[in-house]
């Protein structure tokens, strides 16, 4: 039981990892939009 949690949360942590680049790049691309619009009118 103990090991079946511990592949998962390694199969999970593999997976976010894959997708964490991509995740970040957009809510960085959001966060530059939304200062942009608040910084020009």
């Amino acid at each position: 039981m103990a090991k079946q949690s511990a592949l998962y949360g390694t199969q999970a942590s593999e997976r976010y990892n894959r997708y964490e680049p991509q995740v970040a790049e957009g809510l960085t691309h959001m966060f530059v939009i939304g200062v942009k619009q608040v910084i020009l009118p």
